[in-house]
């Protein structure tokens, strides 16, 4: 009886790692969430610490328009930040779905994510696509992991270093979304800007 249990349970694991949509299906939607966005000026204070010897948190100020994500340290000149994915899916803003699928697919081939390949994952308790990589390959090969439902990224891993973008929020003024918490990995050094 426990062996027809786990064999069940095995078929209804392999069906549901099985069933990702097509990727062309998923990179139609989300052209279709990022191009519904509005492409509003908006800037807020944040925190920007690095890991080593003289940790500390710098305050800054980030300001997402129409180029992207800057960030400005007292009254210093805004220094525009790569955020790679993010990028992307934020230059798609007041764009046409079918130019905004563009600036994906152009994107995943620059970043090296095979976009063909989707497997499933969990990320803070939430379900996740994983784009370019399969279950054994996580540790290995460039992918984005993105929330099932809203499309939002939450993780990148490119020839870079990799990148986490948390606890997504709206700015119920301008209806853009942006992510609370960003890590960036490049080497040994970690950045985190946490934003207010």
């Amino acid at each position: 009886m426990l062996y027809r249990y786990a064999l069940f349970a095995c078929f209804i694991a392999s069906l549901c790692e099985a069933y990702t949509p097509p990727s062309a299906f998923i990179v139609q939607a989300m052209a279709q969430k990022y191009s519904s966005e509005k492409a509003a000026m908006h800037s807020w204070p944040a925190l920007i610490s690095q890991t080593g010897k003289n940790h500390s948190a710098i305050p800054a100020t980030m300001t997402l328009d129409h180029k992207g994500l800057s960030q400005s340290l007292g009254k210093n000149k805004p220094e525009k930040l790569d955020l790679f994915f993010l990028d992307a899916a934020w230059a798609c803003r007041d764009q046409s779905v079918k130019e905004c699928e563009q600036i994906l697919l152009a994107y995943f081939k620059k970043a090296g994510i095979n976009h063909n390949i989707v497997s499933l994952g969990i990320f803070d308790n939430e379900p996740v696509y994983i784009m370019g990589a399969l279950a054994g390959e996580l540790k290995k090969t460039p992918q984005l992991w993105f929330f099932k439902e809203s499309f939002l990224p939450v993780h990148e891993k490119n020839s870079q270093g990799e990148f986490t973008w948390n606890k997504w929020m709206r700015n119920a003024k301008n209806g853009v979304n942006y992510p609370r918490l960003m890590d960036f990995k490049i080497g040994s050094s970690i950045t985190t800007i946490s934003n207010s």
